[in-house]
């Protein structure tokens, strides 16, 4: 099986009431300062249904679930505990978040009529922040490169498309809410008095002692996203645990149309993966472990009679790897989320000027251009702190 990506395009299925980034919302936003400083994050109350007994809560989100009528509810200011930006265009604000969506935590219940998720939020980490689904839209990366050609998006997961993130892959729109659109946060989740301390769940690390990932968040269709580690053998928790890869490759064959022209065939500028039209999805990739959505079914160590669950992928070498947490559509059928911040195709500026960029570190004093190191490579160092 083999699907190409022409673009991610707001689906009609799911009824997502957002707003333009700045205009009048339903979001109601407060100056912040940046995270890290210990003040909170988000609180989980009770037990997780069809699963773990886990706390996700803090002071600045909760998770409540109800198994009763299947349901979660998210509150949460969208501010981390690690230290965002500086951010010289956008500063990072709270947002008064406060959902309700499908709890399929335990379940294998796939939607027969696959939604495609939308540009902007996709879902939420346990710390309170949303993730973004790769597209930046008819956003222009920073650096001097062109508006992308018809009919193409830049990857904003990728590291040639620089949009401003700051150490932990995240920024924030026009609204002041940050958001990640890959996998780069691990290590800020490491950092002392951040995510792995303040959240009971994580307990200073990332994996269970089996190695496997723990939970770093939920889709809007309600089944749990892991970090990038599961079982050799969906089915079998004794099978050890490998690296999740990701059945999305880049396409061997050439751009076409205005793609293929001057300047998108430099190759330095412009290389295969700066969009996410470059991918397509096939069942043959070496290793490949997830399916078209990014995830599979299987057991876990938080639901050991099985869960569909998403993986969030990375490379051999600890890179983030497209579609990086949910495929081009969802598993299950998301529910309607009125009030949820969202920007259509071109309506958010993400990325910093060029003398912005030259400004801009990361919170801890790092330039930007320093490789981090987000994941250990090697299994037997997996995000233990």
């Amino acid at each position: 099986m083999m699907i190409r990506i022409q673009s991610y395009a707001l689906s009609l299925m799911i009824l997502i009431l957002f707003t333009g980034c700045g205009s009048g919302s339903t979001v109601t936003s407060t100056n912040s300062g940046t995270g890290g400083s210990g003040s909170g994050s988000s609180i989980i109350s009770g037990v997780l249904p069809l699963g773990p007994a886990t706390q996700f809560n803090t002071n600045r989100t909760s998770f409540t679930f109800n198994t009763s009528t299947g349901s979660m509810n998210v509150q949460s200011t969208g501010v981390p505990f690690h230290p965002t930006g500086p951010f010289t265009i956008n500063p990072v604000q709270n947002q008064n978040f406060n959902q309700s969506f499908p709890l399929r935590g335990g379940l294998n219940e796939p939607n027969l009529n696959p939604v495609s998720t939308p540009l902007g939020p996709i879902g939420i980490a346990i710390n309170g922040v949303v993730f973004f689904n790769p597209s930046a839209g008819n956003g222009i990366p920073a650096g001097g490169l062109a508006p992308p050609p018809p009919g193409y998006n830049y990857n904003a997961g990728n590291e040639a498309a620089y949009f401003g993130e700051d150490y932990a892959g995240g920024h924030a729109q026009q609204t002041g809410q940050y958001h990640y659109h890959a996998p780069t946060f691990y290590s800020a989740w490491l950092r002392p008095s951040s995510e792995s301390q303040q959240i009971s769940y994580l307990n200073g690390s990332l994996t269970h002692p089996n190695g496997h990932s723990k939970i770093v968040g939920y889709a809007f269709d309600g089944y749990p996203i892991y970090g990038p580690y599961g079982y050799a053998q969906p089915m079998n928790a004794s099978s050890g645990v490998v690296r999740m890869v990701s059945g999305y490759v880049v396409k061997s064959t050439s751009r076409s149309g205005a793609a293929a022209l001057a300047p998108y065939n430099n190759a330095t500028l412009y290389p295969m993966g700066i969009f996410i039209q470059d991918y397509e999805y096939t069942s043959t990739a070496l290793g490949r472990t997830l399916d078209a959505y990014n995830g599979r079914y299987g057991v876990t160590p938080d639901y050991p009679n099985g869960t569909y669950a998403y993986f969030q992928t990375i490379d051999a070498q600890g890179k983030q790897a497209f579609p990086y947490t949910i495929g081009i559509q969802y598993y299950g059928q998301p529910a309607p989320l009125p009030g949820l911040e969202y920007c259509p195709f071109g309506a958010c500026r993400c990325a910093p000027t060029l003398r912005e960029k030259r400004k801009l570190s990361d919170a801890w004093g790092r330039p930007r251009n320093e490789t981090p190191a987000f994941i250990p490579s090697s299994l037997s160092m997996r995000f233990q702190h």
